[in-house]
């Protein structure tokens, strides 16, 4: 789990964030049928739990949508607040 960053995040809320890609690996690939816009969008009026229900997350997890063209990514901040990633750095 990214603490520092989830830190910084209560102290001063931004739009995005970026947490080091090192500190994640894959967990599963599921096929659930939303562009990002509408992941996000969902994330407004849902929990992360409706939106992809068969699935547990945890708080410090990574979700990467990639629509063959970009991988977005969001960091789950808990089962109601998912964060865009700005920018997935490589860490140093």
């Amino acid at each position: 789990m990214d603490c520092f960053v989830r830190e910084a995040w209560e102290a001063r809320p931004k739009k995005c964030i970026s947490p080091e890609r090192r500190r994640y690996e894959a967990k599963t690939v599921v096929e659930f049928g939303l562009s990002a816009k509408e992941f996000f969008e969902k994330m407004r009026d849902y929990r992360l739990s409706d939106v992809i229900p068969d699935m547990e997350f945890r708080g410090g997890e990574v979700i990467e949508i990639d629509d063959g063209l970009r991988p977005y990514q969001f960091y789950v901040y808990s089962n109601s607040l998912v964060i865009p990633v700005e920018q997935y750095s490589w860490g140093g």
